[in-house]
């Protein structure tokens, strides 16, 4: 069980969104891990359910956590 207030970094909505201050800490470079990291998370879970005709749908930047590093995590 995963509980939110003991994520490092919350989600990604928080530092989109949120009152992050006038520049945002997220770089370029830690865009771009996001981006991949949750690609990488969708497909192993594609890969995991063993079907054909699986959708994602509703992928909110309030569903992608984010870690130590801001490593990603998927949450539904």
């Amino acid at each position: 069980m995963l509980v939110y207030e003991y994520v490092d970094n919350g989600n990604l909505e928080q530092w989109l969104h949120g009152d992050v201050g006038p520049v945002s800490p997220l770089t370029w470079e830690i865009r771009m891990n996001v981006i991949l990291g949750t690609a990488r998370g969708y497909h192993i879970c594609d890969l995991s359910t063993h079907c054909n005709s699986c959708q994602f749908r509703n992928v909110l930047v309030t569903m992608l956590i984010l870690f130590v590093s801001f490593q990603i995590g998927l949450s539904t």
